[in-house]
């Protein structure tokens, strides 16, 4: 399961990464979007919401089963999802974030880090990788 995210600078490296990553597995794979109150379509701009509907076409277009769900905390979101679904692998993009959010451990992908007990977390860097 990948996690998109409605900021992902690079949404369509994390995809191809993630599509790669379900074909090595030979499994079934979910793209899926927790849109919390802060994404809200009315609180976003035309542009971010286009990057959003483009990242889940092409989602789709690499064997993706999109889902776009409402959370308030995407980490509960995102753990209530994988366990309802089956979901043994979760990949999240690594972004920037504020140094405040980082010392306090509070960005989704510690937070997971802290609570995924049963799940194979996999973080993925949101750059393209280099030959």
């Amino acid at each position: 399961m990948l996690c998109l995210s409605s900021r992902s600078p690079r949404a369509h490296v994390l995809l191809r990464r993630a599509s790669r990553m379900a074909g090595r597995l030979n499994v079934h794979w979910y793209a899926v979007y927790f849109e919390t109150r802060r994404d809200n379509p009315t609180r976003i701009d035309a542009a971010t919401q286009r990057h959003l509907f483009d990242a889940q076409q092409m989602a789709r277009d690499l064997g993706a089963e999109v889902h776009h769900i409402k959370a308030e905390d995407p980490v509960e979101g995102i753990l209530e999802f994988a366990r309802a679904n089956g979901v043994t692998n979760i990949i999240v993009g690594v972004t920037e974030q504020s140094w405040l959010k980082q010392l306090l451990g509070a960005t989704v992908p510690q937070r997971l880090l802290r609570k995924a007990k049963g799940f194979d977390l996999h973080l993925l860097s949101a750059e393209e990788q280099k030959p």
